[in-house]
């Protein structure tokens, strides 16, 4: 039963047939499958490198936090967002984001200093969305137009973007892959009559990108053929 105690469960969460099938030892490995190999050509930690490495080509020292992100997409970009806050309580408590990559977020934005001035935190892995309006989006979009809200609201010392992207080219059923957002985008956005709180409650993220910016802020890739799950960058400044 090692396997239950490495993943902190008990027999009785099981089923009896799995129970069964634990119990039993290992299985006896048919030899006609002994020549054959398994390998992992492609994963999201193998993107995040080569995110890693085009982003450092830009001029941004890169930082992987996580390939592990999951949860609902709102809150995720909720609280992304406030350890780069000011006014956030150390002792501030998060639903998503484990100590592990609030110790690698503050680890990175400690080298930030006269020298070194651009960053780029980097997270890989897979949100989720609860739908509770009718509106059109996907994850990456509700991501970014999540953070683009709380980004208005934050008071910080540094000058940030957001970008969130799939891997395979299409976040939802849209033909956007994702969306880019920054301080300015809550400014933007009123001078243009959009409600970024109307638009996220409504889950409607890609309309609001559409019609931002005439449709700049949006990201349209195209399909690429492979799905590597997603990636959100953090461009940070001082």
């Amino acid at each position: 039963m090692n396997t239950l105690s490495d993943l902190s469960l008990s027999s009785t969460q099981l089923p009896l047939s799995v129970q069964s099938l634990l119990n039993s030892g290992h299985p006896t490995i048919n030899t006609c499958y002994s020549d054959i190999y398994n390998l992992i050509i492609a994963s999201n930690k193998i993107a995040l490198e080569i995110a890693a490495r085009a982003v450092e080509s830009e001029g941004y020292k890169p930082h992987i936090i996580s390939d592990s992100v999951i949860g609902e997409a709102r809150e995720v970009a909720s609280e992304l967002i406030a350890t780069l806050s000011a006014t956030t309580p150390k002792d501030e408590q998060y639903r998503y984001l484990t100590s592990e990559m609030l110790t690698n977020i503050q680890s990175a934005l400690s080298t930030l200093d006269n020298d070194l001035t651009r960053l780029c935190l980097i997270f890989g892995g897979e949100t989720t969305v609860t739908k509770l309006g009718d509106g059109l989006g996907g994850r990456c979009q509700e991501l970014a137009l999540a953070a683009a809200l709380q980004l208005d609201r934050i008071e910080t010392r540094y000058s940030i973007s957001v970008l969130a992207s799939s891997t395979d080219g299409q976040d939802g059923p849209t033909d956007a892959s994702g969306a880019v957002v920054s301080q300015k985008t809550g400014a933007e956005a009123r001078k243009q009559g959009l409600d970024m709180g109307v638009y996220l409650g409504n889950n409607d993220s890609y309309s609001f990108f559409s019609l931002l910016n005439g449709g700049r802020n949006q990201l349209k890739s195209g399909l690429t053929g492979t799905n590597l799950m997603d990636i959100v960058f953090i461009f940070v400044e001082i």
